[in-house]
């Protein structure tokens, strides 16, 4: 074992049932967007020199939003937790790149089975908002490199979650099909509004339909993983398929129309208003059977969100073609992660509707990564289960 790893790892946890982490990470190599990139699209994505630093360039912008694109030295598993003054760094440990030594890392830690979620695949299409081909080939370059490197179920237990951006819903449909043949059972989505003809708008619009029903068909869960929305929240309007984008609520005298979503939307959490939108376009009214994993965005957003949702249903039931908070129980699976209370939060969702996820290697995640077990462990050892691994393993079809 390296040092690093004697310092910043806790291993030899193991609990009584099986476990399934909903948030682990991958750190890609320098080649995962260009491996497989059409040559009509060379140097799109690329790697430059700025200042004793290597960043990521698209379309020859430079984006600093992960500091060492990389990832030869990262921050530690948990570090974030650290006193500022104590910080430090750790090397990129072949288990963060390669799926081989990942999955018996996962075993020394007592993690059967984990979900891995790139990390630099988050900043691609909001590089490229203009441009749905160009983004259309960079993530099928990205899963080309995915299946190839990790595979998307490596021994039934490491299942890599392939990107799908809805800018271009036939070009969708064709990368949904191109990785549900190769097994995938999760794919990585955007939950802002995308940009195409018309404008910026929600993926809950009935246009993306087609999707949609796609998805229930085959079964693939339709993951949403927190990421960085830097027009957030100017896009209210475009959620809502209106062209007002300022304003959470009617207002009198502004004549900002009552709609279900302004009904429903809170005006501070964008993943909130995300799920809002998927309600009150009625989405999952219309595709009753898909699977939604919301994983990552914290908890502060869930209580309000609850809360407007059984206000808005009890103050105005007629507007709704179903109750908000069935929709949510049916159709939406939350990662419960860093909460002063999960239990509190557990009892609001249900135990079937909450997950459990330790974000490692991030630095914001869990450095012991079962210590969450703790947690919950006076709960009766059945929900344990459902929370601890039981309820992704039902999602994704997993024995």
């Amino acid at each position: 074992m390296s040092n690093d790893e004697q310092l910043f790892f806790v291993r030899d946890r193991n609990l009584d049932y099986p476990v399934f982490d909903v948030d682990n990470h991958m750190y890609e190599n320098t080649d995962a967007f260009t491996k497989y990139l059409p040559p009509e699209y060379k140097g799109l994505i690329k790697y430059i020199q700025e200042d004793n630093r290597t960043r990521i360039a698209i379309k020859d912008v430079v984006h600093r939003e992960i500091p060492n694109p990389t990832f030869s030295r990262v921050a530690p598993p948990g570090g974030a937790a650290d006193d500022p003054l104590q910080r430090r760094s750790i090397a990129g440990l072949d288990a963060f790149f390669d799926v081989e030594p990942r999955f018996k890392l996962m075993q020394d830690f007592g993690i059967g089975r984990a979900l891995m979620w790139p990390t630099l695949a988050s900043i691609v299409e909001q590089a490229m908002p203009d441009d749905p081909l160009a983004v259309a080939a960079a993530v099928h370059a990205l899963n080309q490199w995915m299946h190839e490197h990790w595979t998307f179920g490596y021994e039934n237990a490491v299942f890599p979650t392939p990107m799908i951006s809805l800018m271009d819903v036939g070009k969708a449909l064709k990368e949904l099909e191109w990785v549900a043949d190769r097994g995938a059972r999760i794919v990585y989505l955007s939950s802002a509004p995308v940009t195409g003809i018309g404008g910026r708008r929600s993926i809950a619009l009935p246009q993306f339909d087609p999707f949609w029903e796609a998805m229930e068909e085959t079964g693939v869960v339709a993951g949403f993983h927190q990421v960085v929305n830097r027009r957030y929240p100017v896009d209210l309007g475009e959620l809502d398929g209106s062209p007002e984008a300022s304003g959470y609520f009617d207002a009198p005298g502004f004549g900002l129309p009552r709609t279900k979503l302004r009904v429903l939307a809170t005006p501070r959490w964008q993943v909130s208003d995300f799920i809002s939108s998927m309600v009150a376009h009625s989405t999952f009214t219309r595709f009753p059977a898909l699977k939604v994993a919301i994983v990552e965005f914290f908890t502060d957003w869930i209580r309000p969100m609850v809360h407007q949702f059984q206000t808005a249903y009890e103050a105005s039931p007629q507007i709704f073609d179903e109750d908000p908070m069935a929709q949510l129980k049916r159709n939406v699976f939350i990662h419960v992660f860093h909460d002063a209370n999960p239990r509190e939060l557990i009892d609001l969702l249900g135990v079937e509707n909450s997950m459990w996820g330790s974000d490692f290697p991030h630095p914001e995640g869990l450095r012991d990564p079962l210590a969450f077990a703790e947690e919950i462990d006076t709960m009766p050892l059945e929900d344990q289960k459902l929370i601890m691994g039981g309820n992704v393993a039902r999602l994704l079809g997993v024995d």
